[in-house]
């Protein structure tokens, strides 16, 4: 209640954003809203690591969608990483194919840049064939991301993804 009550105070928009209609000029601004707390906060945690030794770096784990992101869970990426509070991102991009990889790491190397160093998160916790899992390896690194980052370690065994990572 106490961020709908600010919304309210800030805006002056008093109806509940649970009723406001997708992409109405009222939804945009609670968006906005939204995603400024959340950008703050990053900056804040940002500024504090910092402080505490400049050579540290602080990274995130962020929605594949970039566009759905923010719309969505006001993580607003672009925002984020164009301010520099992150050093490093990580996309979860998380498919049992290309179809979900690709979109996602061309989106993410448009906003990167030079900006951070960034990785594609691919999913060895679903369930795909060693081609796929192969496939989306080779194609993160055709992309031009800087890095892949495997989600999750455990879920490396003899029996699953070992083989297409050591080939």
């Amino acid at each position: 209640q106490d961020i709908i009550d600010a919304f309210a105070k800030e805006t002056g928009i008093t109806k509940a954003p649970s009723t406001f209609v997708k992409n109405s000029v009222e939804h945009q601004k609670w968006v906005e809203f939204r995603c400024n707390i959340i950008t703050g906060f990053v900056g804040e945690v940002y500024d504090m690591v910092r402080k505490k030794n400049n050579e540290l770096w602080l990274s995130a784990a962020t929605y594949p969608d970039l566009n759905m992101a923010k719309n969505d869970i006001f993580q607003d990426v672009r925002s984020i990483i164009n301010k520099g509070y992150l050093d490093e991102v990580f996309s979860m991009s998380y498919g049992v194919d290309d179809n979900s990889v690709t979109p996602s790491v061309k989106s993410y190397n448009a906003i990167t840049e030079d900006k951070v160093f960034y990785s594609a998160g691919i999913a060895a916790f679903l369930e795909t064939t060693d081609k796929n899992f192969a496939g989306q390896l080779d194609n993160v690194v055709k992309q031009g991301a800087d890095g892949v980052s495997i989600f999750s370690l455990s879920s490396i065994t003899p029996n699953s993804y070992y083989k297409p990572i050591t080939e």
